[in-house]
């Protein structure tokens, strides 16, 4: 930096990290401990899961254990019928449960397995983003925030251009200038689809 002055080139700035705290945690490794305990998987997608496995037990389960006593053709024809209608609905539970979850698989490798490559910022911008409340608890309602939006672009450690995007509530940025385009930025790394801001 000394002699960048000296020659009267201007420092390079220093990478901008989209959530703050991970200042310090770059060096030790201790980012990845950090990204991997804030991943989650989208709110209310766990229910998705335990209403696929109730409606499968409610009307797979039990219906076929009433038949192996009953032994009532009628009944199961009955029973077939209904599940002709429920089956879809169950499978649409299923899928998006295991959207979520593949979702999480993936964030969680991305954290213990990426590289931390550095990129750069395309555009900054304050947007509003909503919160989702819960779909299933009473009085947790959804709620707008005004975060910072960031798209960046990088390269994989193989040489391919990858671009993203990351959103994060940024209140200490609400009246400040925001970082510009080609501020260089943290981003990690598992392949050309699976990458994160820092």
């Amino acid at each position: 930096m000394k002699d960048a002055i000296q020659s009267g080139v201007p420092p390079a700035p220093a990478p901008f990290l989209l959530d703050p705290d991970y200042e310090g945690t770059l060096e030790s490794g201790e980012f990845r401990k950090r990204f991997v305990s804030l991943v989650a998987m989208p709110r209310n997608i766990p229910a998705y899961g335990c209403y696929a496995a109730l409606f499968m037990v409610i009307f797979c389960c039990v219906p076929l254990s009433l038949f192996a006593y009953n032994r009532d053709i009628e009944y199961i024809i009955g029973c077939s019928a209904s599940l002709v209608t429920v089956w879809p609905l169950i499978g649409y539970f299923a899928w998006v449960w295991s959207r979520g979850w593949r979702y999480e698989l993936r964030q969680r490798r991305l954290g213990k397995r990426g590289v931390l490559v550095q990129g750069s910022i395309v555009s900054a911008e304050r947007v509003r983003q909503t919160i989702p409340g819960s779909d299933f608890t009473e009085g947790d309602d959804s709620y707008t925030v005004v975060a910072l939006e960031i798209k960046y672009r990088a390269e994989t450690p193989d040489g391919e251009p990858i671009h993203g995007s990351g959103m994060l509530r940024r209140d200490d940025l609400l009246n400040a200038e925001l970082p510009r385009p080609g501020t260089p930025v943290w981003v990690i790394v598992l392949d050309r689809n699976t990458h994160a801001i820092l």
